[in-house]
């Protein structure tokens, strides 16, 4: 019947005896319906009732128990908001206080939780004397709390059942009195058994993992591992091993630890080996062949607890092995089987087999007579250096000698040892040599030969030979390999093998600081080879600052290392800017003519000149300060220096000049220089740009005088030259590949150089300049136009045309140059946009300044012409406007346009 239905006749039968004056779940309440303080009130009794109700299940860990207790008092109604106490036997209340609030209908709620023991229990409700019980049962599966440990119940046991081996152990629990429980083990495997019961009970703990350790013997399996099955029972394996003596087992479960000491003591055995060949055969090269151990006892019989058994062979334990074998097998009835292999073995190998028990050892030994295998190959396993300094030139970057490396290997792909490799050059360019002409290969096939460079450059590789024996007709008679190719080369850049690159020519930097251009030097040797990595190279400025920006402390700034042949280096914006300052008096408003009054571009660059107040050009001068025309300008006015806002680089390093190698035998030889075109001087900076050291003038008196070489400096060279003053050249070839003969006739020398490379870069401005011109000879003309001598032959300034009928011009073609300040170009990238509002206009009307260093001012022609029929428009301009890449805009009216109206 239901467990309700129960409590209700189980309570209304002791309410019936209590009636009979037994035991009673009735409480004196105190007065009701009177006042508490006097006389004459009705005394009533009150009896309390708890109804305690749950699900009649099995409590679980997945599933706890909801219980519900109802307290009511003797009129039925319900009694609220009271404290219900609860106790169990087995399993946990949640809340942990066993106890709760009864709501509006008079009902307590707890929840049971199944708690670690499996068992019936007991649950009780009260409230103030009034109680109530009922039984229930868990399954005790909640997991352990961390204070809470296992029980480990460990023992020693030999002679189990072969039955134990098949047994479902989730069904039939393994019995140890099966066994005997015996600790001592002489020469026979032992079982650890371990019974885990859960923490404070004898409830199996199933499906737990143990873990074991042993100070003696093999515990099996490998992993020293086991898991309890459905009676809590794991079981290990224990082998006797190589040592006798007393140890120790060690189990932990579920923070469990348990340990049983057993005794290993030792047992004679002896060991025959044989092998998978009979007696007296031999072996093939690379073949394989079974090794076979048995294990007796003293009457020879199998020894049947499995032993390790290890197994050894002489070539297999070779520094190279020249052999394969198992090293350890576990024995199975007495016998141990290992495979080897003859992996370029030749000739007796011995193997041995080993077996240790209990701390005795025996051992056996037998022999394999294994075939040589034929010859088949030679191989080239590598190169130390596989570029060459000549003879002499050998330094940080670059060595004069290098080692391959050979290797003979027979025709199943082993290596062959103490066989003679014969070595010869391809070639040897200016005497390169080798150290030896033959050498044996060691154990590992391997041989070494070392290469040393000679006098001149060149290529050569390496061949190695083997002389097969007479009795091999496998293949040819001699086998060879050749090496990869070894370059032998100075190790240095020569003179036109060696750039220097500018990313950007012309920045906007003239007024900004922090302005940077990626510098770029590319260097190669006479046979343009890359020159070695880590090659350095010098990079200077005239103006800014040079340097390796990597965001790293400690960079040499004026030194970059080459990688692949190319180094890189950054140019940077910042004082000094060479000559901007106005004491040099150099900017287009001091040495240009004007333009129409304006402070306007050189159209042939910043000449020697002479202007006049006003700032129109009278004319030009030649070297000798004389006055010469303007169409001798262009050829005869030289440089009017300094000028401004533009930088030298110098790019150097340690190299050697270039010659014309006309024998093509690598060697400077005489006659092979043109000292012209091919003798240098000492590397200089060159400030002015004019391709002459002038470091050596004196300081001008006046700045405005200045021809801007005076702080020129240059780089010292070695040798003879080496003499505290700047040297133009010594006529005769300096560098590493002069020939023995050019050195003893005085036509050369064998000293290093610096090759050098110089560029300039633009400082521009962000300003721009700009002068119109039309190409007439006669300035002087005024109908229907205006012009004014210009500072170039055949052009004159313009600043109005008249396109009407009324004037002699239908049309006119315009040219408009523009600068910066310092008659250079504008920054890189600086867009020009011409326009017109009047007239048809036509030509170069948008153009981008591109990547120069020019000295002279770009240009843009257009044309100008009326419209094919008039309109309301009879006057207008032309525009020129600019926008540097920092943004700045500028626009300019470059001249008025005229035309007849529309009639």
């Amino acid at each position: 019947m239901p467990l309700t239905r129960l409590l209700s006749i189980i309570w209304l039968s002791t309410l019936l005896i209590a009636c009979g004056g037994g035991g009673s779940l009735e409480k004196e309440s105190g007065t009701v319906g009177g006042d508490t303080g006097g006389t004459g009130g009705d005394v009533v009794e009150q009896a309390i009732q708890v109804e305690l109700d749950f699900e009649d299940r099995i409590v679980t860990a997945d599933n706890p128990l909801e219980v519900v207790a109802t307290v009511t008092g003797s009129d039925g109604q319900p009694v609220v908001r009271q404290e219900v106490s609860f106790t169990t036997t087995l399993g946990s209340f949640i809340p942990a206080t066993g106890s709760a609030l009864t709501n509006s209908s008079g009902v307590a709620t707890i929840e049971l939780s199944a708690g670690s023991v499996e068992g019936a229990g007991t649950i009780v409700a009260s409230y103030e004397d009034a109680t109530s019980k009922l039984g229930f049962y868990t399954a005790g599966d909640e997991p352990q709390s961390n204070d809470s440990t296992a029980n480990i119940d460990i023992k020693i046991l030999q002679n189990c059942p072969d039955s134990w081996l098949n047994i479902d152990r989730d069904s039939i629990e393994l019995d140890p009195s099966d066994c005997s429980q015996n600790s001592n083990l002489l020469g026979q495997q032992a079982i650890v058994y371990a019974k885990i019961t859960k923490p404070g009970s004898n409830t199996p703990a199933s499906n737990v993992l143990v873990q074991a350790t042993t100070t003696l013997g093999i515990l099996l399996p490998e992993s020293l591992t086991a898991k309890t099955d459905a009676f809590g029972v794991a079981i290990l394996n224990l082998l006797p091993g190589s040592s006798s003596g007393v140890g120790q087992v060690e189990l932990t479960a579920q923070g469990g630890v348990a340990s049983a000491l057993f005794e290993i003591n030792a047992v004679q055995v002896n060991v025959n080996l044989s092998a998978g060949i009979a007696t007296g055969d031999v072996l093939s090269a690379g073949s394989t062949t079974i090794i076979t151990a048995q294990i007796v006892d003293g009457s020879n019989n199998l020894f049947t607890t499995p032993l390790e058994v290890q197994f050894t062979s002489a070539c297999a334990e070779e520094s190279t092995p020249r052999a394969t074998i198992d090293s350890v097998v576990t024995s199975i009835g007495g016998t141990a089987s290992a495979t080897y292999k003859a992996d370029g073995c030749n000739g007796i190998d011995t193997i041995t087999a080993t077996v240790v028990t209990g701390g005795n050892v025996a051992t056996k030994t037998i022999n394999i007579n294994v075939a040589a295998a034929q010859t088949g190959s030679i191989a080239f396993m590598g190169v130390t250096n596989q570029v060459l300094a000549i003879k002499g030139a050998g330094g940080q970057t670059l060595t004069e000698n290098s080692e391959l490396t050979f290797k003979l290997l027979d025709i199943n792909g082993n290596p062959v040892g103490q066989k003679q490799i014969d070595f010869a050059l391809s070639q040897n360019p200016g005497g390169a040599l080798l150290d030896s002409a033959f050498q044996f290969t060691n154990n590992e096939g391997l041989v070494t030969v070392n290469v040393r460079s000679g006098r001149a450059a060149g290529v050569l590789s390496v061949i190695a030979s083997h002389q097969v024996e007479a009795g091999d007709t496998s293949q040819n008679n001699v086998i060879s390999i050749v090496s990869n190719d070894i370059t032998i080369t100075t190790g240095v850049p020569d003179q036109d093998s060696f750039t220097l690159a500018v990313q950007t020519f012309n920045t906007e930097s003239l007024n900004e600081a922090g302005v940077t251009t990626d510098l770029t030097v590319f260097a190669a040797d006479h046979f343009n080879n890359f020159v070695p990595d880590n090659t350095a190279i010098y990079i200077a400025s005239e103006g800014g600052a040079v340097g390796t920006i990597d965001d790293q402390q400690f960079t040499p700034l004026l030194l970059c290392r080459t990688i692949d042949g190319v180094c890189k280096a950054q140019w940077r914006s910042q004082n000094p800017i060479p000559y901007h300052y106005s004491i040099y008096k150099n900017s287009v408003a001091d040495k240009c003519d004007r333009f129409f009054g304006q402070a306007a571009p050189c159209t042939l660059g910043i000449r020697e000149s002479q202007l006049d107040t006003n700032g129109n050009l009278l004319t030009y001068l030649d070297s000798s300060g004389n006055p010469i025309s303007l169409a001798d300008a262009p050829s005869n006015a030289p440089i009017d220096y300094p000028l401004g806002g533009r930088v030298s680089l110098l790019a150097y390093s340690v190299g050697e000049e270039s010659f014309n190698d006309v024998s093509a035998n690598g060697e400077f030889d005489q006659n092979e220089f043109d000292s012209t075109l091919q003798d240098l001087p000492e590397a200089f900076i060159d400030f002015n740009e004019n391709g002459i050291f002038d470091g050596n003038l004196p300081a001008p008196a006046n700045p405005v005088n200045s021809n801007g070489g005076e702080d020129e400096w240059y780089v010292e060279r070695s040798g003879a030259l080496n003499n505290g003053q700047f040297d133009s050249g010594d006529g005769i070839y300096n560098g590493l590949l002069c020939s023995d003969e050019a050195l003893a006739a005085n036509a050369c020398t064998r000293e290093t150089v610096n090759v050098r490379d110089r560029s300039e870069l633009v400082m521009s401005g962000s300003t721009p300049y700009i002068r119109a011109v039309t190409a007439l000879d006669d300035c002087s003309l005024s109908d229907g136009i205006r012009l004014e001598a210009s500072d170039m032959a055949g052009m004159c300034d313009i600043n109005l045309i008249d396109i009407s009928n009324s004037t002699p011009y239908s049309a006119i073609s315009v040219t408009i140059f523009f600068s910066d300040i310092h008659n250079n170009p504008l920054p890189a990238g600086t867009t020009v946009t011409v326009t017109a509002d009047n007239g048809v206009l036509r030509g170069l009307t948008d153009y981008t300044v591109v990547n120069t260093a020019q000295q002279v001012p770009i240009s843009v022609s257009v044309n100008i012409t009326k419209e094919a029929e008039p309109n309301d428009v009879d006057s207008g301009f032309l525009y020129i406007e600019f926008v540097t890449p920092g943004g700045v805009k500028t626009q300019y009216t470059v001249m008025s346009i005229l035309d007849e109206p529309k009639v």
